[in-house]
């Protein structure tokens, strides 16, 4: 009996297929959902609920079209035919550049020979390594009306401002809230479009149906995010008309135990390259990690994990006083820049206060812009700044100096800040970057979160380059 598999852009569809078979794809394809795990152990007499997210349906048969090459793995020993129901398009922009793309670099070139071959292609490239410009690249190769997404408005801006130079304001756009282009018949939307989640997430009705039928081709930054409910939403119904997709990112997994929702949408990476093989190639600077140890002798745990966040990470005087130590040894008598990532507005607002030359970033504000662009231009040499803010996409290649003051255990936060330090900079010999993180003790859980922040360190970047000071 051979099984029939119909692909969709957003979903497969299985057909003749045995119940035994059905069921071991089932199981497979479900994950731990942390909610459910939680509230039962509170609720230990809901001895019924399945604390497990499961992405095939029982009633359809259908499961996340990214999940296609883990089913026919799990299907290796049945005859399969794949029945293609994606719809192709043809070539029918000829974007003329603005400007001439530079040469790619030799991995750029082979994840670029993936985006030809592949229909949904995920590519991972290290933060700092170029994956705005293999966009472009992309965008060009693929000549069709293209949106682009990204998480936050700094990386729209980015983005943008690429575009624009290599296009031209001919072919680019940005979206804005209430565009009045989706009000009159006519669609007058320019063939690229720039948007940031937020801003599209609201589209309803009409303006929905014709903004988002106006592209042929999508390109999601930082599509680690992919799972998210916004995310998931636009990418599984708003655009699943659209066959060709480009997903980037420098961390394909998420940490909230959704990795596999997330490969629903995505599938499975086409080409990886490593930060070690970026480090060994040149294409972006060596990291070295010291780890400096807070006590906390007296320490006794709240119980309550927000509440030895505030104690211990964000009120805590003897690390507070090191992170401006070292931010005023450096500032004082250094010319290197420095940026300082906290987790909460609370932390930043405290450290600023003592660190008055500071650029504070905590929101996502047009203001951003120019302290940014005063900053890359060494008008004032320190940041003070939100992981949710600037831990993510931003390109800062002026970054000397990464102090890591938020304390959590996230591997993709890690290597997503560690990656705001190890881009070159062009305009002055930078061969490394300096990472100062901190040890918290005798509080279970913060010592749990050093130790996976070390290790994540250990296992992307050089274990030789970690010190941790006694």
């Amino acid at each position: 009996m051979t099984i029939r598999i119909t692909i969709h852009n957003d979903k497969c569809k299985l057909d003749n297929i045995t119940n035994s078979q059905f069921f071991k794809l089932y199981d497979a394809l479900s994950y731990e959902d942390e909610k459910s795990v939680y509230y039962k152990r509170k609720n230990p007499h809901l001895t019924f609920l399945d604390t497990r997210k499961r992405l095939l349906s029982k009633k359809r048969h259908e499961f996340p079209s990214g999940l296609l090459p883990r089913v026919l793995k799990i299907l290796s020993d049945a005859n399969v035919e794949l029945i293609d129901k994606r719809p192709t398009h043809d070539k029918y922009l000829y974007i003329m550049n603005k400007k001439d793309f530079p040469t790619l670099y030799p991995y750029q070139k082979q994840a670029l020979e993936r985006i030809k071959l592949e229909k949904r292609c995920a590519i991972c490239l290290p933060t700092g390594s170029g994956k705005t410009l293999l966009a472009m690249a992309a965008i060009k190769e693929k000549g069709l009306n293209t949106l682009v997404i990204t998480p936050n408005l700094n990386l729209k801006e980015q983005f943008l401002e690429e575009a624009e130079y290599y296009f031209g304001k001919k072919y680019v756009e940005a979206y804005v809230t209430d565009n009045k282009k989706l009000k009159g018949k006519n669609n007058q939307l320019k063939p690229i479009i720039i948007a940031n989640i937020q801003s599209i997430a609201n589209l309803k009705g009409n303006e929905a149906k014709k903004f988002f039928g106006h592209f042929h081709y999508l390109a999601c930054d930082e599509s680690h995010h992919a799972s998210a409910s916004t995310y998931y939403k636009i990418l599984t119904m708003y655009t699943k008309h659209i066959t060709d997709r480009l997903l980037l990112t420098a961390t394909p997994f998420r940490t909230d135990g959704t990795d596999m929702k997330l490969e629903g949408v995505i599938g499975d990476v086409k080409y990886n390259y490593t930060p070690r093989e970026a480090v060994l190639g040149g294409y972006i600077v060596r990291p070295h990690l010291y780890v400096y140890p807070i006590e906390n002798r007296l320490a006794i745990s709240s119980g309550d994990f927000h509440k030895d966040y505030e104690d211990y990470i964000q009120n805590n005087k003897v690390r507070n006083d090191k992170i401006v130590g070292f931010a005023r040894k450096f500032l004082d008598n250094t010319e290197k820049q420095i940026l300082i990532l906290v987790q909460r507005l609370e932390h930043a607002d405290m450290l600023s206060k003592r660190l008055p030359e500071a650029i504070v970033i905590t929101g996502e504000t047009k203001e951003n812009k120019k302290k940014l662009v005063d900053y890359r231009l060494g008008k004032s040499r320190l940041i003070v700044a939100t992981v949710g803010v600037l831990g993510e996409g931003v390109d800062l290649p002026s970054i000397d100096i990464l102090i890591m003051a938020y304390g959590y255990t996230s591997e993709l936060l890690t290597l997503q800040a560690i990656g705001r330090g190890v881009r070159t900079n062009k305009e002055k010999v930078k061969k490394n970057c300096v990472v100062i993180d901190f040890f918290d003790k005798n509080i279970k859980t913060l010592e749990r979160h050093s130790r996976n922040r070390i290790r994540t360190f250990k296992e992307y970047y050089f274990k030789e380059n970690i010190k941790i000071i006694k």
